[in-house]
């Protein structure tokens, strides 16, 4: 029997919200924030009453995958600069909207999540709540908050507590303390992963324990979200079952978070929520966000064996890296419902391979290609451009890889030396980045990024954006024809994401496949 959807409108104590970002863009993060709906499931088995917001879903605005628009790849990127506007525009609607939601939940803490991007964002958010009632207490975590804790709070006031690292294992203790002692520093100061003012000036506590086994962490609180009944089957799809990696990219900071130990939960736990989700929300497809999900052959092989006992009418699709296929694991893979198989392919030069650290060579992405269609899957590519030292040609090579390889689906993005990489360092070594850097422009669609010195400022956007172009022309090409092939998983598909029950969203979005706009 599915779960019954409610719009969870009402007072709770605790709010957790994750700030408007791609809306700013005209776009919409469809899928449930994973951050804070893990935090929502932690305190309920305290016994603590919380809610979820997800400030970037949007029915009726472009859905966003991947963190762009696979038909329109420089859709964002010729947004920034009215993103930045919308932004910096505190009348804008859409801060309204999340007051409103402040206003109806009546909460006494709110607690917000934010990448390096979307800090400015939490921030307006933070200022809002503020302004309506100073009494409630609000909370900043997300990766930005793990990176930078001292400087989340000492640029933004609106910020009473930040939040380091992995938070499931304080956060009961942390909300539990600021319902009952509030902002009293001597009952802060035995929280650990914490920072927070005491009497004007910063004082972090030891960093916060990660958690060991994943399993004994509560499937992500989807039934908590606000705004639930609004929701389609796709934006439950997402599954979370790896936390550490230990791969050494200059551009990932998400080691920042979760170390560098590979934690990873059990095949059982992962199907279990598959069966769940699918019962409870009627999701056909799911996206296993397991950065690597080959890491572990035992596991994987397990998982399909788990997946093919319980004979689910679903569809998924996994992440992992180049050198690590195995086709006794595709095959099986290819049996229970698997689509694709998404590689960080990432560029075509392999002195630029080196230089970035990415452990594996053009060669192994060639052979992870064939074996991918050699076990009758699809191919997911994920490219990058504008490394520092890559010139024109370089960049070519990459465009020239992904029409070699030939992916069904492939993401390009934008070079991005993000707060907390080693990337970033660098950049700023070779006088590409300045200290006082503008984060709201620090993400993988943005103009100002690629910061290569090897072409000049003001030829670099356009040459970008020329190859951003090559990318959607690709991915266009590939859903004509691949969706009279599989017929069936793209119709679930769309009926995941609302398109078989709306006839102008059908037609907008085909009309997108075949014209680009």
């Amino acid at each position: 029997m599915r779960h019954q959807k409610t719009d969870n409108r009402r007072p709770c104590d605790i709010l957790l919200i994750h700030p408007p970002w791609f809306r700013l863009q005209d776009s919409s993060l469809t899928p449930y924030p994973v951050g804070p709906a893990y935090v929502a499931a932690i305190l309920e088995r305290a016994g603590m009453d919380s809610l979820v917001w997800n400030g970037d879903f949007d029915p009726d605005a472009p859905l966003s995958v991947g963190g762009t628009n696979i038909l329109n790849t420089n859709a964002m990127t010729r947004t920034h600069e009215r993103f930045l506007a919308r932004l910096a525009d505190m009348g804008d609607p859409i801060w309204q909207e999340a007051l409103q939601i402040v206003k109806l939940t009546q909460p006494k803490i709110v607690g917000l999540s934010a990448y390096s991007s979307s800090f400015k964002s939490a921030a307006n958010t933070a200022r809002l709540i503020k302004k309506y009632d100073r009494s409630i207490i609000t909370v900043l975590g997300g990766i930005h908050a793990s990176i930078d804790p001292e400087g989340c709070l000492n640029s933004e006031p609106a910020f009473d507590v930040v939040a380091m690292g992995e938070v499931e294992l304080t956060a009961p203790a942390l909300f539990e303390s600021l319902l009952r002692k509030r902002l009293d520093p001597a009952a802060l100061e035995a929280i650990p992963g914490i920072a927070f003012r005491n009497q004007g000036a910063v004082q972090k506590t030891d960093r916060a324990p990660v958690v060991d086994n994943l399993d004994e962490i509560p499937l992500p609180a989807r039934h908590l979200l606000i705004d639930l009944d609004r929701m389609p089957p796709h934006a439950f799809q997402s599954l979370y079952g790896f936390r550490g990696c230990p791969f050494q990219c200059i551009f990932c900071g998400s080691f920042n978070v979760h170390g560098r130990k590979a934690r990873i939960r059990s095949a059982h736990s992962m199907v279990a929520e598959i069966e769940m989700v699918h019962k409870e929300y009627g999701t056909r497809y799911f996206y296993l966000c397991d950065d690597i999900f080959l890491l572990r052959k035992e596991r994987a092989l397990q998982f399909v064996s788990l997946l093919q006992q319980k004979n689910l009418p679903v569809y998924y699709s996994i992440q992992t890296r180049g050198e690590m296929m195995d086709m006794e694991i595709l095959r099986g893979l290819k049996k229970t419902g698997c689509q694709h198989i998404a590689v960080g392919v990432e560029v075509g030069d392999e002195e630029i391979r080196k230089l970035i650290k990415k452990g594996n060579t053009v060669a192994d992405m060639r052979a992870a290609a064939e074996m991918i269609r050699g076990a009758g899957l699809r191919m997911v590519g994920f490219f990058m451009f504008g490394f520092p030292w890559e010139t024109k040609e370089q960049m070519l090579k990459t465009a020239r890889l992904m029409e070699e390889l030939d992916p069904c689906v492939a993401f390009p993005y934008i070079v991005t030396p993000s707060p907390g990489t080693e990337l970033l360092a660098i950049a700023q070594g070779m006088g590409l980045v300045g200290g006082d850097v503008d984060l709201s422009s620090f993400h993988h669609e943005s103009p100002r990024m690629g910061l290569t010195e090897k072409i000049p400022e003001g030829e670099r956007a356009q040459f970008i954006d020329e190859i951003l172009e090559r990318f959607a022309r690709q991915n266009r090409r590939k859903i004509r024809t691949d969706v009279f092939k599989r017929p069936r998983f793209y119709l679930a598909a769309a009926s995941d994401v609302g398109l078989t029950s709306s006839l102008p969203k059908a037609f907008k979005y085909m009309s997108t496949v075949f014209t680009g706009r």
